[in-house]
């Protein structure tokens, strides 16, 4: 069992932008198949910039703050509630389009 209290956690860059930050629940290795189970906070104006990631799934779930998304072509308004899946090899990019922080959590799968 592993109790986690996100308040107490540190805050880590994200790799696709280090100026954006994340409080890792679970990390690589914890749990099988899953790359990291985190929450991040992109502050208003940050981006995510445009990346794939051939071997994993890649989920978010908007808690706070408002944004786009980015798959592929395609653009989402992100919002409280909004759930995206992203498959492998999908092409995304997160934009804090607010004047607030956007907070998504997110869960990495590996195939």
């Amino acid at each position: 069992m592993k109790r986690i209290d996100l308040s107490q956690l540190v805050d880590e860059p994200v790799s696709h932008n280090p100026e954006i930050k994340k409080r890792v629940l679970f990390s690589n290795g914890e749990i099988p198949n899953i790359t990291q189970y985190a929450q991040a906070r992109l502050e208003p104006g940050q981006v995510a910039s445009g990346h794939t990631h051939m071997d994993m799934w890649e989920m978010f779930l908007c808690v706070d703050g408002n944004g786009t998304m980015k798959v592929n072509h395609t653009t989402f308004a992100l919002h409280p509630g909004i759930c995206v899946l992203v498959e492998p090899g999908e092409m995304h990019e997160i934009e804090n389009t607010s004047s607030q922080q956007l907070v998504l959590n997110t869960l990495g799968v590996v195939k």
